[in-house]
This record gives C-alpha cells, structure tokens and sequence, in this order.
C-alpha cells in the first residue's frame, strides 16, 4: 500500500524515496547552504571539470576571489541599475 507521501515524492520500486519534480518549474539555487555552513565548496564548484566556477568572500583579502576579481575584468549586467551585483 503506498502512503500519502509516497504518490507526492513518488516510490521507487525497491521501496527507496526519489524526488520527482514537474517539468517547466525553475529550481532557485540555494548556494549549498548545507556545504557552505560546514565549510565545504559548493557541489557545482567542486565538479565543475574545467575550473569554470568559483566560490568564495570577494572582500576577504587573498582569497581566491579577490584574486580572480582584481586579475579578470568581469562584466556587470544592467551597471546603470547600481543593484551592486555579488554573484558574477
């Protein structure tokens, strides 16, 4: 007999919990509060093959984000709306 929760999350035949989310809605990214807390990097920073991603305090002087700040230049979208960007 399936549980109430079961036909919301869907079940696996074997029993185990999988997620099963509708197509066309958009998942906000959380940062990986639960890594980040724990001093862990972000999932996608970690996997990324190609070091394309970055994660870090841009006001924390030597950090890797400062550097990669203060070396690249890095384009702001929209400027003339002065929302002072943190995620570039």
């Amino acid at each position: 007999m399936r549980k109430e929760a079961d036909t919301e999350r869907g079940a696996a035949r074997d029993g185990r919990r999988r997620l099963r989310y509708a197509r066309g809605i958009v998942r906000k990214c959380t940062f990986c509060g639960h890594r980040t807390d724990s001093g862990v990097l972000l999932a996608c920073v970690e996997t990324c093959l190609g070091s394309a991603r970055s994660f870090g305090d841009m006001n924390e002087t030597g950090s890797e984000m400062a550097k990669i700040l203060a070396t690249s230049p890095v384009p702001v979208l929209k400027l003339e709306t002065d929302t002072g960007p943190r995620v570039f």
